[in-house]
């Protein structure tokens, strides 16, 4: 298995001021080359879970139980996964409701908790 500890490729993509926040992994069939940046850094993934909440959402509009299109209300209290506690955000979406799709966007593009 190859290592690479760094890549051009990054500084092309990702602003080289924020590269010290990231820690990637990559392993890629069929040569098993291993790439590697930050790999031993330790960064709070919180974010990665919006990417099942995404297959989802798409699985079910394949399975035509959820509409993209459909308009949905958007509130600003939601219950934590860990607790009894409930939480609310200070930056909160205007103008709801949201169609599904735009909510998927926002939750992506921009990394936004109160759409996922």
């Amino acid at each position: 298995m190859k290592k690479v500890t760094k890549h051009n490729f990054l500084d092309k993509i990702v602003d080289p001021s924020i590269q010290s926040n990231l820690s990637l992994v990559m392993e890629l069939p069929p040569g098993n080359k291993l790439i590697s940046f930050h790999e031993h850094k330790i960064v709070h993934a919180a974010s990665m879970m919006k990417l099942p909440v995404m297959a989802t959402v798409f699985r079910l509009s394949r399975e035509r139980k959820l509409n993209l299109s459909d308009h949905i209300p958007v509130t600003n209290s939601f219950p934590s996964l860990a607790s009894d506690d409930c939480f609310s955000l200070k930056q909160t979406l205007t103008g709801s409701p949201y169609q599904v799709i735009d909510l998927v966007n926002l939750m992506i593009a921009k990394s936004d908790n109160q759409a996922t």
